[in-house]
C-alpha cells in the first residue's frame, strides 16, 4: 500500500483540504487499484478554542499532542485539549 497526501490550506477559512491517493497493489496478481479521497477539515488555533472555552464557562486544563503527549508546538498537526466546566 502506497499512500501519497498533499495539502490546500485556506487561511480565511481556517480549513485545509487534504487529498489521499492510496494504492493498494495485490501481492500475489500485483493488480493496482487506486483509490482516491478529500477531506475537508476545520483547524483551530489555541487561542480560538481558549476564547471558546471561556465563552461558554470552561477551563482549559491540557493541550497535548496527540502523537507524543507532549505540550503542542507550532508544527503539530493534531492535538488534544483537555477542559472541564467552571
Amino acid at each position: 500500500m502506497i499512500r501519497v497526501v498533499r495539502t490546500i490550506m485556506h487561511d480565511k477559512t481556517n480549513t485545509v483540504d487534504v487529498f489521499y491517493e492510496v494504492l493498494a497493489i495485490e501481492k500475489i496478481s500485483n493488480e493496482t487499484r487506486v483509490i482516491n479521497e478529500v477531506h475537508n477539515m476545520r483547524y483551530f488555533f489555541r487561542a480560538q478554542l481558549e476564547t471558546f472555552l471561556k465563552e461558554t464557562e470552561f477551563e482549559l486544563i491540557d493541550n497535548l499532542e496527540c502523537k507524543t503527549l507532549e505540550e503542542t508546538v507550532y508544527s503539530s498537526w493534531t492535538s488534544y485539549f483537555v477542559a472541564r466546566a467552571i
